[in-house]
C-alpha cells in the first residue's frame, strides 16, 4: 500500500481519518461530497481543516497518492523475472 509522507506532524484524530478514507478509496474515483457526508463535515470545513493540519489540499494529497501507487506499480513491473 502506498502512503504519502506529508510532514512529520502528529495528526488530529480528524485528519487521520481524512488519510485513512483516502487510503482506503484510493482505487475508487475521488469524491471531498462523500468524504464530507462520511465524517458528517461540510466539505468546505474539511478542505480548510486539512490544508490548515497537514500542510497540503485533500486534492493534493490524492493525486499524489495515485501517483505513489502508480510508480509502485511500474517499479514491480519491471522487476518480473524473464522467462524466456
Amino acid at each position: 500500500m502506498a502512503t504519502i509522507e506529508v510532514e512529520n506532524y502528529s495528526f488530529s484524530f480528524l485528519a487521520k481519518q481524512i488519510i485513512d478514507i483516502l487510503n482506503r478509496d484510493k482505487a475508487k474515483k475521488f469524491s471531498l461530497i462523500a468524504i464530507a457526508d462520511e465524517l458528517k463535515y461540510s466539505k468546505t470545513y474539511l478542505c480548510r481543516y486539512f490544508k490548515n493540519t497537514t500542510g497540503i489540499t485533500i486534492n493534493q494529497y490524492f493525486y499524489n497518492l495515485k501517483i505513489a501507487e502508480a510508480k509502485r506499480c511500474a517499479v514491480g513491473s519491471f522487476n518480473t523475472p524473464n522467462l524466456a
